[in-house]
């Protein structure tokens, strides 16, 4: 840490490593802040969408319906709503964690530097692009008017953009955490103890998580929280080992290091976006599920809602890939039912949506 006397004497006290726990605080600011900037373009989305009018009329009110009534519409806002919401339990968790390593390396240690670094390398990189291009398409769901400086959504995208590159590019910032994670599964696989903490424990699952596949028969088994966590952890750990695969085998090829490397850079984005989407599912359904919580008033009210919001969140980034049925976990038929549940979820949120961009 640096400081400065009146008389303009500077010096330098603690770890020279100390300089990068601000980098992390502002990575882990921006991942809040996406939660902001998101979540402000969802309210002016969805309020404008609830208020717009527009279509046939209908002949039981003699007026055009709500925007926001068409299910295309509900569809293209209420997974950006879920996304804002998924940012907010993740963000309340990265702010302390970067807090406790401010004070250990203020304490002279700085063990734990390499973990925070890795971890918001990726959730800086994926809840920034997420968040900006969420609000490019609340700003498209406004027609014309969102086009308009008036309605706040380009100021609001100008500012979001920015993170793309801020404080490290994303797709560096996404090569930097693949290569922890590879790191901390070599370390698993070698049998290091201490491995795998925190967010990265589904890792030590090894073999028995690949082999684990979807039990759902119906909708309402495959809206189980603890299963659609279990998902996206297999999904996760699977990527990362075909990674690890693909750049050993270029290895093999004859290529170096790092030119192997660099001819994975595609198969590394894959992996950190799965790990990342593990930990945003993770985060806001074990909050959203807390027992803890069961004796407050407020909390049974909002509950229900918040916790389907949060269902809405994983299921709707499950149907996004084919990364679930390739890693065995879904069957095609299950990934149908994944589709209804979306459906099923939007639809009973509707009457919420005002609710939510609101809170």
């Amino acid at each position: 840490f640096v400081s400065v006397t009146k008389d303009g004497k500077v010096t330098a006290t603690g770890m020279d490593k100390a300089g990068y726990v601000t980098m992390m605080e502002l990575r882990a600011l921006m991942v809040f802040d996406s939660r902001d900037c998101l979540a402000k373009a969802c309210a002016i989305a969805v309020r404008y969408s609830a208020v717009r009018r527009q279509g046939l009329i209908d002949k039981r009110t003699g007026i055009e319906p709500q925007v926001l009534s068409y299910p295309i519409q509900r569809h293209r806002l209420l997974v950006l709503v879920a996304d804002a919401y998924a940012f907010h339990f993740t963000g309340t968790r990265v702010l302390p964690l970067v807090g406790e390593l401010r004070n250990k390396v203020q304490a002279g240690d700085a063990s734990s530097l390499q973990h925070v670094h890795g971890v918001l390398c990726g959730l800086k990189a994926m809840c920034t692009r997420m968040c900006s291009d969420g609000i490019e398409e609340c700003r498209k769901c406004c027609g014309g008017q969102g086009y308009l400086l008036s309605s706040g959504l380009p100021e609001l995208l100008g500012y979001a953009l920015h993170y793309a590159t801020a404080e490290g590019d994303n797709y560096v910032m996404a090569q930097q955490c693949s290569r922890y994670l590879l790191k901390v599964l070599q370390q698993v696989q070698g049998g290091e103890p201490g491995a795998a903490v925190g967010d990265l424990e589904y890792l030590r699952g090894g073999e028995k998580l690949l082999a684990v596949t979807c039990p759902a028969d119906s909708l309402q088994q495959m809206l189980d929280p603890k299963m659609l966590q279990t998902a996206y952890h297999q999904r996760s750990l699977f990527l990362l080992l075909r990674l690890a695969e693909r750049y050993l085998a270029a290895i093999s090829a004859g290529a170096s290091p790092m030119d192997a490397w660099g001819s994975v850079q595609v198969d590394q984005h894959a992996a950190v976006q799965a790990h990342v989407m593990s930990t945003l599912v993770a985060n806001f359904l074990t909050d959203a599920y807390a027992e803890a919580n069961a004796q407050c008033a407020d909390w049974i009210r909002v509950a229900p809602v918040l916790r389907k919001v949060g269902l809405l969140f994983a299921l709707h980034h499950l149907t996004d890939t084919p990364d679930f049925l390739e890693s065995s976990f879904l069957r095609p038929d299950q990934m149908e039912m994944a589709r209804e549940g979306v459906r099923t979820l939007e639809s009973e949120l509707a009457g919420e949506a005002v609710a939510l961009v609101d809170a």
